[in-house]
């Protein structure tokens, strides 16, 4: 038993010598680049889950917080039909007010697509352009190229829909309320509101434009880094 406890002592020895030999060994700077590489790449992919994720959650708060609203106030309203009360033409401007929900939680679902396509571009172009290895932003462009579709493409359908809904509410209220014509304007605004929210989350869909500024981005740290490379020269020439 002895000897075997001597053993296990003189090679425990030996390996704790040869980590502390490894540590104090000098390291190779690509294997440091690589390290790097990796775990940015890992990093870039958990933030892009986490704004999708983001997304998901922003748009279960618009539709809950919307119909919630337009369901309170559509039980004050028709209480006060069922009582024989007047509608005041006021109230009924409160079927209105989702719309200022819809259209900011829209604005914030463009930024969180945009931030998507940022990391996403940056993927591709930073650590996908080498032969080999991870291919999935490239072959998710190849792939869209084709189908096109997204996950949250449908979410301005949803916003249209609740938009399109509070709007019938309010018409309805005007109805009950005998209101002016002038009144029957006040969706119109709103609704091109809604129209430019939708235009430019659609917009933030193409990846054409971060990728065009990763390739600049990439090509000008490449010239400071290798002051010497062809790059560099093309750069530098007038």
């Amino acid at each position: 038993m002895a000897e075997c406890a001597r053993v296990a002592a003189a090679a425990e020895a030996a390996a704790s010598g040869a980590q502390h030999k490894n540590a104090m060994a000098p390291r190779n700077p690509q294997d440091t680049d690589v390290e790097f590489a990796l775990a940015e790449f890992v990093q870039l992919h958990e933030h892009i889950r986490q704004q999708d994720n983001s997304m998901m959650q922003l748009v279960t708060v618009l539709l809950l917080s919307s119909t919630a609203l337009m369901s309170a106030v559509g039980a004050y309203v028709f209480q006060q039909v069922a009582d024989g009360e007047t509608i005041a033409v006021p109230t009924g401007y409160l079927f209105l007010t989702p719309i200022f929900i819809l259209v900011p939680g829209l604005a914030m679902l463009r930024a969180h697509r945009k931030n998507i396509y940022r990391m996403g571009t940056y993927v591709k172009i930073f650590h996908e352009n080498p032969p080999g290895g991870a291919q999935w932003h490239h072959g998710l462009a190849e792939f869209k190229s084709g189908d096109g579709s997204e996950s949250l493409d449908h979410v301005p359908m949803i916003v249209w829909m609740l938009a399109a809904l509070s709007v019938l509410l309010f018409l309805m209220a005007l109805v009950l309320s005998q209101a002016d014509w002038v009144h029957w304007l006040a969706p119109i605004p709103m609704l091109a509101m809604v129209a430019v929210g939708h235009r430019n989350f659609n917009q933030a869909k193409n990846a054409a434009i971060p990728e065009a500024a990763w390739v600049a981005a990439r090509n000008t740290l490449r010239c400071r880094t290798r002051p010497g490379s062809p790059e560099a020269e093309d750069a530098s020439a007038p």
